[in-house]
């Protein structure tokens, strides 16, 4: 991973806790956390084109470790069931599902083969416009047009692999991780 795309990971982690609930000097102990987990899990990762995904998902289990230490800390039952409970009911929280949903997208993005990963990240998260995407990587407009389409499904994909994700008229209503090592 190139130090660029590393930086922008770790800066959408802190703000990933951020948007969670964390305060500010928490999100920093659990973004340090993540990429400790993640330096240490780097050597067996085995498919390197999943990077984003996996480490949203040591995101994820960092925080729901963060949780399970607050309950106890509380008095309260730190089990299985209990905690997922609660993280699931992190959405409520922020306020906002659609954006807490949104906040997976950079790490999912990150996640994703190229050429998707570069349209994305561009279009989607820099704020290119397609007829920008295409005088810079050479295309066609239809062509960045159609490589931006193929990258939105790529990354629905993945999300939907993960996730269910509720959508009314385009907007994000609801969502329910698929298992408990989703990495959402």
């Amino acid at each position: 991973m190139s130090e660029p795309a590393w930086e922008a990971l770790t800066q959408e982690l802190s703000g990933r806790f951020r948007r969670w609930g964390a305060q500010a000097e928490l999100a920093e102990d659990l973004r340090q956390e993540t990429l400790l987990r993640v330096q240490q899990g780097l050597p067996g990762l085995a498919d390197s084109e999943r990077l984003g995904p996996w480490v949203a998902r040591i995101a994820r289990n960092v925080w729901i470790d963060h949780l399970r230490a607050r309950r106890l800390e509380q008095g309260l039952p730190a089990d299985d069931e209990a905690v997922p409970a609660a993280l699931r009911s992190a959405p409520a929280e922020v306020e906002d599902v659609e954006a807490f949903v949104a906040s997976w997208l950079p790490l999912m993005v990150a996640g994703l083969d190229e050429p998707h990963r570069t349209a994305l990240q561009r279009v989607e998260l820099e704020g290119w416009s397609q007829q920008r995407l295409a005088r810079e990587l050479g295309l066609s407009p239809s062509g960045a047009r159609t490589r931006v389409q193929r990258a939105r499904k790529a990354l629905r994909a993945e999300v939907e692999a993960c996730c269910q994700v509720h959508w009314e008229g385009g907007d994000v209503v609801d969502w329910r991780p698929r298992e408990p090592s989703c990495g959402c």
